[in-house]
């Protein structure tokens, strides 16, 4: 088996991996360091995750077990490439490349390579990552244990320009500010004395980041960052007015147990919270009516572009893609002509086989791509995965060889009927697109 990491569309840092700067209007395979041409890493068994920032990419990567053993701890690492310079890819990534620069040696910062992050610094030694995301130029990793007597971890690092780190600002020192690598974020205030946290879910986008904590029998949705139009919740007031960013951890909600959430999304200005009754919370800014999903019922999933919503809706044997909110790039796939601004609708899927079920939901930008997985009709028994997307496209990120917004869901990959493999995984981000594909033999596209 192997598993190739695909990407298209805005690459001005390198952000895709592609050894090169250039935006890619295809899908091309990403590069690891010290990996053979279009390889993951030789122990890496599965991609969990994909993050991404305004020009930079984090990766969760499970790798073999220690010393390969049966049963094995496995073990999980980030790596990343693209822009570092706020420090959204660790401190000793950005010491590299000025070392690199200085002496006239290459650094690549096109290619994913693993992040040394210093843990130790921290007292996290033992702690392993467990999930992964990204702002505009900040990044976070939830840490976990083993140690079953252990809390979850949350860092960040790189930029905090509307509170993204979550510390409640930089300290000063000699007038500058004192960054450190990593910084813890602190929950305390918000929970018992003495809880032992899990943390269930993690979503960031430009400048907002929404977090969902539990402990023992009980639940929270906290948020930071921008704030001014309730994305995190009601934020406090500075004089008479809201406060535009919460630089700490705030209350948003306490979570029924009776109807648990099971994911979040964020867009630019708002926040979709589903619940395992597949009923959706929103909050935040309905001015472009990226809010008019909540009324749904039956929701599997749910994305957010910055500026809109979309959600995946299934009851008995049928299922629709529903979007709502902008639709200056067509996104929420009306065809063209369509009002930039809609309500709840669902979406159209032409030209498509019959049977077809859709599994995966992801939202960038203003793009949006699902996956689909239907019967064979060559081999008996046996399925098939399609991408389809649609929205903006102006860094080609829709991977179809130009740059022309589609209007209206078309097929990305793969771009021949029955192409041997299956579909392992979908991400989108700030214009760039990923595809993991599973095949016996390596893809090149």
């Amino acid at each position: 088996m192997t598993l190739t990491l695909l990407s298209a569309g805005s690459n001005a840092h390198g952000q895709l991996a592609h050894s090169s700067n250039e935006d890619s209007h295809t899908f091309l395979p990403c590069q690891f360091l010290g990996s053979p041409a279009n390889k993951l890493p030789s122990n890496a068994t599965q991609l969990l995750d994909v993050a991404t920032g305004a020009n930079h990419t984090l990766i969760l990567l499970q790798l073999s077990p220690v010393n390969d053993k049966p049963g094995g701890r496995r073990i999980r690492e980030v790596w990343g490439c693209g822009d570092g310079r706020a420090g959204q890819l660790g401190r000793k990534y950005q010491e590299f490349l000025d070392v690199a620069r200085a002496s006239g040696k290459p650094f690549q910062t096109d290619v994913f390579r693993k992040l040394e992050l210093d843990l130790e610094a921290e007292g996290l030694e033992g702690y392993e990552p467990k999930a992964i995301s990204a702002g505009w130029e900040t990044s976070y990793i939830t840490l976990s244990t083993s140690n079953g007597n252990m809390s979850d971890v949350l860092v960040s690092f790189g930029s905090d320009d509307f509170g993204d780190l979550g510390i409640g600002g930089l300290a000063k020192r000699k007038g500058k500010e004192a960054r450190k690598e990593l910084n813890r974020i602190d929950f305390s205030h918000l929970l018992p004395d003495g809880a032992l946290v899990s943390i269930v879910g993690l979503s960031a986008n430009q400048h907002h980041v929404v977090v969902h904590i539990r402990a023992g029998e009980k639940g929270w949705v906290v948020g930071w960052g921008a704030a001014r139009h309730g994305q995190i919740g009601v934020p406090p007031t500075v004089g008479s007015k809201p406060a535009p960013t919460v630089g700490k951890p705030q209350l948003m909600m306490v979570e029924d147990m009776n109807d648990p959430f099971v994911s979040l999304s964020v867009g630019s200005q708002h926040s979709v919270l589903l619940r395992s009754s597949g009923k959706l919370v929103g909050l935040g800014s309905n001015r472009k009516g990226q809010l008019d999903v909540v009324h749904l019922e039956n929701v599997k999933a749910v994305s957010c572009t910055w500026n809109g919503t979309f959600a995946l809706v299934e009851k008995d044997t049928t299922w629709r893609v529903h979007g709502t909110g902008s639709n200056t790039h067509g996104q929420l796939g009306r065809g063209i002509g369509s009002s930039n601004e809609g309500q709840s609708e669902h979406i159209h899927f032409r030209s498509m086989s019959d049977g077809a079920q859709p599994v995966l939901l992801s939202c960038g930008t203003e793009h949006v791509f699902v996956s689909l997985t239907m019967e064979r009709e060559d081999i008996c028994g046996s399925q098939s995965d399609q991408v389809w997307g649609w929205g903006w496209n102006e860094h080609g990120n829709l991977g179809m060889g130009h740059t022309d917004d589609r209007h209206e869901p078309v097929r990305i990959f793969p771009k021949e009927s029955g192409e041997a493999g299956r579909l392992a995984g979908i991400w989108t981000g700030s214009g760039t697109s990923w595809i993991l594909w599973r095949t016996n033999n390596v893809l090149v596209s």
